[in-house]
This record gives structure tokens, C-alpha cells and sequence, in this order.
């Protein structure tokens, strides 16, 4: 027999050189398939110290806008560069003022993408905003979601029979909801609700298109009471009041496999209610996808006071200073957004920071400063408002430390956030613009 004692030595050999040869390999370059680089050398390696980020130049606004207001000197204030037009963020301040002496309802659209997902960051905020101006209840929410578990003020769950076409997998645009997605049933799809912390659901509606056959119908349970209730079925979009008092449980089941489903709207009859629109891997360029029709089919039931839009992670690419097609692509979804919804305050939020692996240190990706740069411009050139996020949460290597500290506000991956990450950030974003509205309100030229 053959001596193989040898062998273990030969293949520990072989792994070393090959790991030596891949260290000298640039693996994160290869498009196809997702590797980080390896270093077998990186702990003796004399690390080259590391300079600053080389930063755009950034125009400090601090100027009268229509002879009305001056812009804030602080960067990490709103600037609205629509002061002297319908989408400017003052009109919001306005109604802000307004909602709790004439018990009005305000509502906010947030779109983004994997960073405001699972609800955590605009959950927190919608609960900030309902804590000082009223208001019960989660806002629009789709029929089924990948984060179902992720939302902290209700139970939400579905059967998962539902037909889900969404912006990565549907055949037709036309028909695609605000949130990316329009569901069908498979003839017996339901979906669950309850409310937590023993709160109630006062007012729910439920969102749909036409099914094209005649009446349709949804069994809706509430607090194990069913009743058979007809879906308004005439228009693109329609709106239906599926229960008008407070149950602390909800079940909505279709059996209609023709019509296009949206999601249901949990709220009250005053206060403040925010929409989350967030869809994973989204730049902004899958949002072009949803039709004027559908946006303003909707805008006629939800009449937004203020959207937010807020991209750029997606977006971002080492190294680069340039972002020409993301600006085609949010220039083009703005003046959508502006033609659908034309007396609505729009604000654009920045990128927040992200890490890049440099040599074995984690850094903050040199293109960060150059997208918010990019997105300074887009919200100058189509007169919005914009806020930087990158630079309020703290700028340079802020989600290093966030990753890094204990308890941890930020994912390993350097770029997602932690509960408490994205608590703070929500908490961040409310105080701004509780800080910005003040200063709108203080510096108003007379």
C-alpha cells in the first residue's frame, strides 16, 4: 500500500499558496458572483496612515429665498430650496401648527429602501410624531411582507397565498402600488392584524384596483365577528372602510382571484400617520415604475402633507464622484412625484454613512460625501427640500463606531442599522425638523 502520511502536509501547503497567490488578487472586482478579499498578510502589514475623505465643495445657503425666508447656515438643518413654490417643507410646518387646535389628519409617505424596511426607523418616528401631535395607528400596510415580523406596533402576518407581483418580478407595471408591490389571491389569502401594547384599531380601509368581472367582496373578522363586506370596485384605485369603531384584531380574507390588492390603512380620524414604502435593493430607479395613474389614483384617498424620499446606499459605488444616472433617475421620479401630488411638501434625505473595507480597516466609502453632494444638487435643481443625514449622525467613520461600540447601533455589514441605530436616527430625524421648523418659523423675513 501506498504511504498518503504525506498528504495532509501537501494539501495544508497548497492552501497556504493559494491564499498568498489570492491575497494579491482583487476578489471584490470579480461582477459576478459577491467575495471579499483576502489578506493572509494584513496583521503585519505596515498600515499607511489614513487621510481624510476628500470632501465636495459645500454651499453654505444662507440667503433670502423669495425675500420670505433665510436659509440655515447649519448642514444639518433642512434646507428647502422650494421655499417660493407649492412642494416647499414650510407648508408641512404650517399644518403642523395647525393639526391639534383643528384636530386635522396629517399624513407623510416615506420611500426607500432596505434602510427603512422593517419599519424600525419609521416606526419610531411615527410614534414621535404621535406622541406630540396625536394620532393611532400604523398607517398603509401591504398584504404580505418579508419583514412581517420586523413591525413592533402591531402583529402582522399573512397566509402566504398570496400571488405577490412586485417591482423584481411583475409582468406588468401598470398596476404596481406605492409600495412596490400588488397582490392576488389564490383563492383563499388572508391576512391578520392585531394591535400591541393594548392599543386598538379605530379606523381601517383597505386598498384595491378593479378585478374587471363585476362586485367584489372580502370577509373581514373583527374581534372573531365576520361579515361579508362589497369592495369598491369602479376606479384604478379605490378605497373601502372595512371598520369604523375600535377592535383590537383584524382579518381580511379575498377569495377574488381577479383583483389587485394593495394593502389596508390602520389610522383614526386626526394625528399623524406615516407610510412606510421601504423595498430592499431599491436606488429610486424602481419607484419610476409606478405609473402617474396609480400615484394619483391614491393621492385621491391619501392626500399626503409630506413625502419623504430617501435613496443612495443602492446607488453608491467605490470610489466614484459622479452619479449621472442616479441624477436622471430622481429627477425623473421628483417631477412624478411633483405632477401626482402638487401641493405636497417633498424632502429629500441624504445616504447615511457606509464602511469599505481598506486593507483590512473599515473606513467610510470615500463616495459617500460625493452622493450627498449629488443629492444636494437634485433637491436645488428641482426646488425641494433637503436634509444630511450623512453628516447629522456624524459624518466620517460615524457607522465604524456605531458597528463597533457596545450596545452596537449598526450591523457588522457597516451599512444596515441595529434596533437602537435605527431608534436614534429616528429620533434624529424628528428633532430636525422640529429644529428646522423653528428656525423657518424665526427667520422669516417681515
Amino acid at each position: 500500500m501506498k504511504d498518503k502520511s504525506s498528504a495532509p502536509i501537501i494539501i495544508l501547503c497548497s492552501v497556504i499558496i493559494l491564499l498568498i497567490g489570492l491575497s494579491y488578487v482583487n476578489l471584490s472586482a470579480i461582477k459576478w458572483i459577491k467575495l471579499k478579499n483576502i489578506d493572509v498578510f494584513s496583521d503585519i502589514k505596515k498600515r499607511k496612515p489614513f487621510k481624510p475623505l476628500p470632501l465636495p465643495l459645500v454651499e453654505v445657503d444662507s440667503t433670502k429665498i423669495n425675500g420670505k425666508y433665510v436659509q440655515p447656515s447649519d448642514l444639518t438643518l433642512i434646507a428647502d430650496y422650494g421655499l417660493d413654490g407649492d412642494h416647499s417643507i414650510v407648508h408641512f410646518f404650517q399644518k403642523l401648527n395647525a393639526i391639534k387646535s383643528q384636530k386635522k389628519k396629517l399624513r407623510i409617505a416615506y420611500f426607500g429602501d432596505s434602510f427603512i424596511e422593517g419599519d424600525y426607523i419609521t416606526g419610531e418616528l411615527r410614534s414621535r410624531f404621535q406622541e406630540t401631535y396625536g394620532g393611532n395607528g400604523v398607517g398603509f400596510v401591504p398584504m404580505q411582507s418579508i419583514v412581517e415580523a420586523n413591525y413592533s406596533t402591531i402583529n402582522f402576518s399573512s397566509n402566504s397565498s398570496w400571488t405577490d407581483q412586485n417591482f423584481v418580478n411583475s409582468p406588468n407595471n401598470t398596476l404596481l402600488g406605492l409600495s412596490g408591490h400588488v397582490f392576488y389571491s389564490k383563492g383563499a389569502s388572508a391576512t391578520s392584524f392585531s394591535a400591541k401594547k393594548g392599543s386598538s384599531f379605530n379606523q381601517v380601509k383597505i386598498y384595491t384596483g378593479q378585478n374587471g368581472a363585476g362586485n367584489a367582496y372580502a370577509s373581514v373578522t373583527k374581534d372573531n365577528i365576520s361579515q361579508q363586506i362589497m369592495i369598491n370596485n369602479n376606479d384604478l384605485i379605490n378605497e373601502t372602510l372595512i371598520s369604523t369603531f375600535p377592535v383590537s384584531s383584524l382579518k381580511v380574507a379575498i377569495g377574488d382571484n381577479q383583483l389587485p390588492v394593495y394593502g389596508v390603512s390602520i389610522e383614526d380620524t386626526s394625528g399623524i400617520y406615516l407610510d412606510n414604502y421601504g423595498f430592499r435593493g431599491n436606488s429610486g430607479l424602481l419607484t419610476n415604475k409606478v405609473t402617474p395613474a396609480v400615484m394619483s389614483g391614491f393621492e385621491k384617498y391619501l392626500q399626503y402633507d409630506l413625502i419623504i424620499v430617501h435613496y443612495g446606499l443602492n446607488a453608491v459605488a467605490h470610489g466614484q464622484e459622479k452619479f449621472t444616472w442616479y441624477e436622471n433617475a430622481q429627477n425623473k421620479l421628483i417631477q412624478k412625484l411633483k405632477i401626482a401630488y402638487p401641493n405636497t411638501a417633498i424632502l429629500l434625505i441624504s445616504t447615511s454613512d457606509m464602511g469599505y473595507n481598506q486593507d483590512g480597516n473599515w473606513i467610510t466609502e470615500p463616495a459617500v460625501p460625493f452622493m450627498v453632494s449629488t443629492q444636494r444638487g437634485i433637491a436645488k435643481k428641482n426646488k425641494i427640500a433637503f436634509w444630511d443625514l450623512y453628516t447629522s449622525m456624524g459624518g466620517e467613520n460615524t457607522i465604524i463606531n456605531w458597528a463597533e461600540q457596545e450596545p452596537k447601533l449598526a450591523a457588522m455589514d457597516y451599512t444596515h442599522l441595529s434596533y437602537l441605530g435605527a431608534k436614534k436616527i429616528a429620533n434624529l430625524i424628528f428633532n430636525k425638523i422640529l429644529a428646522s421648523k423653528s428656525h423657518y418659523e424665526n427667520n422669516r423675513i417681515k
